[in-house]
């Protein structure tokens, strides 16, 4: 493995592990909710670090040899598979509170409309960072392909001046 995908295997790690204690906390803050509210926004955050992390793991993973490739690629995948699991435990959590009234007075139809416009920004927000990291691993792609076409362009101008001189 790489120090750079070892970096990442480790902050990944560390992210997972206090994701998963602060799902577990939520539960304590019954009596709290604003606490609550807080808490569950913070995991919403991290779990978008955790994807972003994976993103940046895979990125690395492409740009290494195909063995190496392989392995952290299964490794990369469970790691997705792992945060996936822990965004259904924040989903399925985050849904009761809804319906238990955390995130505002159900009887408000200010408070209810503008929490519904607030988890609208959350998931605009999640889809254009994701938009954003397919921009930038189109542009990386596109870089790595022309710099190819440009060595496979300087391998054919050698090998036609080389013909040239053997004539």
């Amino acid at each position: 493995m790489t120090s750079i995908f070892d970096g990442y295997d480790e902050e990944y790690r560390a992210l997972a592990s206090d994701i998963s204690k602060k799902i577990s906390d939520v539960a304590t803050y019954e009596q709290e909710p604003d606490k609550k509210k807080s808490s569950l926004l913070h995991i919403g955050d991290l779990l978008k670090q955790g994807n972003q992390l994976i993103q940046q793991m895979e990125l690395e993973a492409r740009s290494l040899d195909v063995a190496t490739r392989r392995e952290l690629s299964k490794k990369v995948e469970q790691y997705r598979k792992s945060l996936g699991s822990l965004n259904e435990d924040f989903k399925k959590i985050r849904e009761r509170e809804e319906r238990d009234g955390v995130f505002g007075n159900r009887s408000d139809p200010n408070e209810d409309q503008r929490n519904r416009m607030e988890l609208a920004t959350e998931r605009m927000r999640g889809s254009t960072d994701k938009l954003d990291a397919a921009r930038r691993t189109v542009a990386e792609t596109e870089d790595v392909g022309e710099y190819f076409r440009l060595i496979h362009t300087k391998d054919a101008i050698k090998y036609f001046r080389s013909a040239e001189y053997h004539r």
